[in-house]
């Protein structure tokens, strides 16, 4: 994909994923604990995130590249949101 993008093709995860903000204090390069971390699962689309409270936020990159509009208590967006915390729960093992 980096030598060239235009006729390279993905054959990775359809979203990356992002963890942050552990509430404890780490030694350097050592990971919390992953129930303590808040998520985001980002699709080419989509970004879903999850809080460890268990808010949620969505946002769609088409219309809103800028994060303004959480789309996540929509029910029109409701497929889009369950689809996305799926993938980020079967990434990360979290319930």
């Amino acid at each position: 994909m980096l030598r060239n993008p235009v006729a390279g093709r993905w054959e990775g995860p359809d979203v990356a994923l992002t963890a942050v903000c552990s509430q404890e204090i780490l030694e350097i390069d050592q990971p919390g604990e992953v129930h303590q971390q808040h998520f985001s699962a980002r699709s080419e689309r989509y970004r879903y995130i999850l809080y460890r409270s268990g808010e949620e936020e969505l946002y769609d990159h088409r219309y809103d590249p800028y994060e303004w509009f959480n789309l996540a208590r929509d029910p029109g967006f409701a497929r889009v949101k369950k689809d996305l915390n799926s993938k980020l729960v079967s990434l990360t093992g979290i319930h």
